[in-house]
C-alpha cells in the first residue's frame, strides 16, 4: 500500500508511524525530503512547521500533500500535538483545500497519556489545557482549551463539537451530519474520554471510506492502525546520553531525577560557552557513569534563544560524537531529535517501537557507518521519573 503519515514534527510523527509499525509492516521516517527505497514500507514524513509562521507552515503542508498526490499516496494520519501547539489551524485549513474531503476528524485527545475531551475542551489531567504547564510553552503558549474557540482565533476554521452521549448513542449519524457536502461545516469535534471511543469513532467514519481524513494524535494513529503501537524488545548498552531540549517544566524535572540514580550523572551546560571544553565534560563523563543527563541554561537576554540553543546542541552532538562511541541517545523535543540527527549525517529512520505511549525507540540509518539507536521523547509528557524508568526498560 503506497501510504503516509503526515506531522509537524519529528517526535510526533515517530510517535504516530510506531502505531502502524505494530502491524508488521516497515515504518520509514526519511530526513532529506523524497520517499525511501523500501517498498511496502509506510513513510511517515515530518514537515517541521511546528514553530513556523502560520502562512510558512500552510504553504509547506499543502507542498507535501501536493507531492504526495501526485506519487498516489494516501494520506492515513494529519498528526497533531496533542497540546495543540504549533500553527494548527492554518495547517488544518491547508489539508481541506488541498485534499477537498467532506469531512475531517479532529481530536488531539489521547487517553493514553492523560489528554481526554469533554464538552468540546482539552483536558490533561482532567485540567484544562490552559491551565496547566502548557501555558508556559515558549512558542505556543495555551489560552484555551476550548478546540472551537482555538481553531476559528487562528483561522477561518468552523467546527461542530459533539459530545459523548450522542457519540456512543449514534456515531454514524454524527460524522454525516457533519460532513461539509451535507450543509455541515465539515469538521467534527468529538468528546472522547477512552481508547473505546476513539475505536467507536473510527469504526463508524471507517465506513465513510476516503470521504473522511483523520487530524488527530498518536492514539489515533493506534486505532487506525487497529492496534496498540509495537512494544520495544530491544536492549541497549550504555553510555546513553539524554539530551533534554525541551522547555517543558516537566521535561527538566524528569532530568533532575537522574540525580538520584548512583549509575547517572546530569551536567547543566550553558547554551553560548565554547563548545570544545563543554562536549570534552560530556565526553568524560560517558566514561565514568551508564547515563548522562543534560540540561541547558540560556543566558537572560538572549536573542532567538531556543533557535539558538538547538543549533547549539547540535554543534555539541557532532563534537562528543567524533570522541564518544554512545549506545543511544534519548532526546527529549521533537525539533531537538531533527537537528541531531541531521547532525549526525543520518538518511533515515526506522521506526522499531514504543517504549511507552509516545515514546518511541527508532534507528538513525547511516551510508557509511552503523545505525545508531535514538530515543525521542515529547516534552511535556511523563511525571517526573519518566525518563529513569523507560531507561530502566531498555538498558541492558
Amino acid at each position: 500500500m503506497n501510504d503516509y503519515v503526515l506531522a509537524d514534527d519529528l517526535s510526533g510523527a515517530l510517535e504516530a508511524g510506531a502505531a502502524f509499525g505494530a502491524t508488521d509492516r516497515r515504518v520509514i521516517l526519511p530526513l532529506h525530503g523524497g520517499a525511501p527505497d523500501a517498498p511496502g514500507a509506510l513513510t511517515v514524513i515530518s514537515t517541521e512547521t511546528r514553530n513556523a509562521v502560520p502562512a510558512d507552515a500552510a504553504a509547506e503542508v499543502r507542498r507535501v500533500l501536493a507531492e504526495q498526490r501526485r506519487r498516489g499516496a494516501c494520506l492515513r494520519l494529519k498528526k497533531i500535538d496533542s497540546t495543540l501547539r504549533g500553527p494548527v489551524a492554518a495547517e488544518l485549513e491547508a489539508m481541506m483545500a488541498e485534499l477537498g474531503p467532506p469531512l475531517v476528524v479532529f481530536c488531539p485527545a489521547n487517553p493514553l497519556t492523560g489528554r481526554t475531551m469533554v464538552g468540546g475542551r482539552l483536558l490533561v489531567h482532567g485540567v484544562s489545557l490552559e491551565e496547566t504547564d502548557f501555558r508556559h510553552d515558549p512558542h505556543w503558549p495555551a489560552r484555551t482549551g476550548d478546540i472551537g474557540k482555538l481553531l476559528s482565533q487562528q483561522g477561518r476554521v468552523q467546527s461542530a463539537s459533539v459530545d459523548l452521549a450522542a457519540l456512543r448513542a449514534n456515531a454514524a449519524g454524527v460524522l454525516n451530519a457533519a460532513r461539509r457536502d451535507r450543509g455541515g461545516p465539515g469538521v467534527l469535534v468529538p468528546d472522547v474520554e477512552t481508547m473505546d471511543d476513539l475505536r467507536l469513532l473510527v469504526a463508524a467514519g471507517g465506513r465513510m471510506g476516503s470521504d473522511v481524513a483523520w487530524v488527530g494524535a498518536g492514539a489515533l494513529a493506534n486505532v487506525l492502525a487497529g492496534q496498540s503501537a509495537a512494544r520495544c524488545e530491544t536492549r541497549v548498552s550504555p553510555p546513553v546520553l539524554v539530551i533534554n531540549g525541551s522547555r517543558n517544566p516537566a521535561a527538566w524535572r524528569q532530568v533532575e531525577a537522574f540525580k538520584a540514580e548512583k549509575n547517572a550523572e546530569v551536567l547543566e551546560l550553558v547554551m553560548g560557552r565554547p563548545i570544545a571544553p563543554q562536549a570534552e565534560r560530556v565526553a568524560q563523563a560517558c566514561a565514568r557513569r551508564r547515563i548522562i543527563a543534560l540540561n541547558f541554561l540560556i543566558p537572560e537576554g538572549t536573542p532567538d534563544a531556543a533557535v539558538r540553543l538547538q543549533a547549539w546542541i547540535a554543534d555539541l552532538v557532532t563534537h562528543v560524537m567524533a570522541s564518544t562511541a554512545l549506545g543511544l541517545f534519548y532526546l527529549t523535543g521533537g525539533e531537538t531529535a531533527r537537528r541531531v540527527c541531521q547532525s549526525l549525517g543520518g538518511e533515515c529512520l526506522e521506526i522499531l517501537g514504543e517504549i511507552e505511549p509516545g515514546v518511541v525507540l527508532g534507528q538513525l540509518e547511516f551510508s557509511r557507518r552503523a545505525p545508531l539507536h535514538i530515543v525521542t521523547k515529547p516534552g511535556g509528557y511523563g511525571e517526573d521519573q519518566a525518563m529513569v524508568r523507560q531507561l530502566g526498560k531498555l538498558m541492558k
